[in-house]
Parts: C-alpha cells; structure tokens; sequence
C-alpha cells in the first residue's frame, strides 16, 4: 500500500494537483496511523487540512482533521486531537453530517467518538457526554453498525473514567452485540 500511495503522490505532484495531493495525504495519515507512525499521521493530516482550507474543500478539511486528531489521540496528544476533531466536526454541517466520503464509518460520527474519548481522558466529562451523546444520536440515525460500535465505544471509555462501570457495560455489550449481528 505504501508503495502505492507514493506513486499517487509522485504523480500529483507531478500534476500539480492539489485536490489530488491532498487526498495522498489523508490516506499517508490513515496509513501512518494504523501502522502506529503516530508523528507522520499527524504530519499528513496537517498537509491536507492546509490544502483543504485554501481550496475551500469542506470534505477534506473534516477528513484530514479526524485523522490528524485521531493520530493526536493515540499519543494521547489530547489537547491538540480536540482542536482537530472540533474543526472535523465544524467542517460536516448540515447534510454533509450523513455522508461517509468512502470511509469505514462516518466522519460525523468518528470524530466525535474521539473527541469525547479525548475529552474524557482529562475528566472533561459534561462536554464528553454531549459529544458522545451526538455521536450516539447520528449513528442511530444513519443506522452504520461500524459507527454505531465506535460511539459505544467511546461512551463505555467515558463511564468508566467517570468510575460508573455498569453504564459502561451497557454500551460495550451493545457494541458487542452489534459486532456479533454484524
């Protein structure tokens, strides 16, 4: 796969294509992220999030925040994933908040997982719940198991912060069973 997106990012650049550029970077981020390169996910996710915002693109300004915040979050960079995320969440108003720009789940749903997992790692738990209670509310709605199973996800981490291990249990055996269904 890495072969592979530096060839896409060889021949934007070639190209001159910022558009294209920046997707290069938000799947470089994705793929940074999930191989655990934590610094160069955040890298990447910051090269798009600045193309994004001087090409207007509100798709991949959401993108390329959740992945710069969801690399933030992994090493436990809380304070700088809440301002990605909260930018993420900022750019997918209104429709674009039912849209999975073809990824696993939706954004809307994603970064607010994160940022109220990131929010209940410092005990900020009343703006946690909301976030968490959003992100509930879209993933029921937009009916995504995969959605669904993150927000119950980063519920279960709040209530067990906040040391209330039976409303955590409630969200991870839904999670569970949603896995299980699915």
């Amino acid at each position: 796969m890495l072969t592979v997106l530096r060839d896409a990012e060889r021949l934007a650049e070639a190209l001159d294509d910022q558009r294209r550029m920046a997707w290069v970077s938000v799947y470089m981020s994705h793929y940074s992220w999930v191989t655990g390169h934590l610094a160069e996910a955040r890298a990447f996710g910051e090269r798009a999030g600045a193309i994004a915002e001087t090409l207007g693109d509100s798709v991949l300004r959401a993108v390329s925040n959740y992945y710069a915040g969801a690399a933030c979050f992994a090493s436990t960079d809380y304070r700088d994933a809440e301002g990605f995320l909260r930018k993420a969440i900022d750019a997918l108003e209104g429709a674009l908040s039912h849209e999975r720009f073809g990824l696993a789940g939706f954004p809307a749903v994603m970064a607010r997982w994160l940022l109220a997992s990131s929010l209940a790692e410092h005990g900020e738990f009343a703006e946690a719940s909301g976030y968490g209670q959003d992100g509930l509310r879209i993933a029921e709605e937009l009916r995504h198991p995969y959605s669904l199973i993150l927000m119950c996800w980063g519920l279960a981490l709040l209530h067990t912060l906040k040391g209330e291990l039976s409303q955590a249990s409630v969200h991870l055996e839904r999670a569970l069973a949603l896995c299980r269904d699915w």
